[in-house]
């Protein structure tokens, strides 16, 4: 069942409309990174609805629903979202925050990440009369603007893909139905989580990590953190193929496979015995259901 949040406020965000005119013709996308051309750390509770302002107008014309929020180097962040940073290809996702950044496109920094779940786009905006002068608002529900931009996100739910996304408790409390985590969402929570290092040999760069799932998500059907590993690419295919796994108690196990399949694997048998690196949040462990499932039925053994 998905956590519900107890809605005070929602955020209003500064829209490049291009950015909008893009996703709007991709309806099949459930999450979306809302980027900013630097690293602004946004901190609101997941599932806060965020609407989208057209820039230069008083008129909105769509929402999400807030994931989480990272900065990440501008190819990880094409690695991640792919068409739903809003363009159809890196070179153009690159160049757009080269001009915003006032850098060469070989230079171009770290892009924030704020990722949203189940975007709605309303058939026609809404004008509120708000000009905003910043690239954020945030106005409380009980405001008339917020009233009017929560009915609507109401009613274009209901023609949505995605379920019914508020109720109200006994004393008319609004509460948010808290939409699931997309994949996108799920990468960079578990990046997040082991402290942006492989969980088995500590690397620290980016591009070359991977968020794993213990239990395929075929199965599970969700993206769920304590169901993940940050992983070195190669560690992370070794591992959906079985020829490395985790014991539940954090050993890091290697298949005698490698050696007989391939007649090699030396740097990875050095690893063999080694204690991974846990999240450093307690409440993301992996769970042990997912450990021993992966280690009886995958791993080669």
């Amino acid at each position: 069942m998905n956590d519900e949040l107890q809605l005070e406020r929602i955020t209003i965000g500064t829209t490049d409309p291009d950015w909008f005119s893009y996703l709007r013709a991709r309806p099949d996308l459930t999450e979306v990174n809302f980027w900013r051309p630097g690293n602004s750390p946004t901190r609101i509770r997941p599932g806060t609805p965020w609407f989208y302002l057209l820039r230069g107008t008083t008129t909105v014309a769509g929402a999400g629903f807030f994931s989480t929020y990272s900065s990440l180097p501008i190819g990880l962040a094409w690695d991640t979202f792919g068409p739903a940073n809003g363009f159809g290809d890196l070179q153009s996702f690159r160049a757009k925050i080269a001009r915003l950044q006032k850098r060469p496109v070989a230079l171009v920094g770290d892009v924030g990440c704020v990722v949203l779940s189940n975007p709605i786009y309303f058939k026609e905006p809404i004008d509120i009369g708000l000009r905003m002068y910043g690239p954020l608002s945030s106005i409380p529900v009980d405001d008339a603007r917020a009233k009017v931009l929560m009915a609507a996100l109401r009613t274009s739910a209901i023609v949505s893909a995605f379920p019914p996304i508020e109720r109200h408790d006994s004393v008319g409390t609004p509460r948010i139905i808290v939409p699931r985590l997309g994949q996108g969402s799920f990468r960079i929570l578990v990046t997040e989580a082991y402290g942006r290092r492989c969980a088995v040999t500590g690397e620290k760069t980016l591009p070359a990590l991977e968020a794993a799932h213990i239990k395929p998500f075929a199965i599970v059907k969700e993206h769920d953190v304590k169901n993940g590993l940050l992983l070195r690419s190669d560690l992370h295919r070794l591992f959906d193929q079985g020829y490395v796994s985790i014991q539940p108690d954090l050993t890091f196990r290697v298949s005698r496979a490698i050696r007989d399949e391939f007649e090699n694997g030396r740097d990875y048998y050095a690893l063999d015995g080694a204690t991974i690196r846990p999240p450093g949040d307690p409440a993301q462990l992996p769970t042990q259901e997912h450990l021993e499932w992966h280690y009886d039925t995958l791993f080669r053994g």
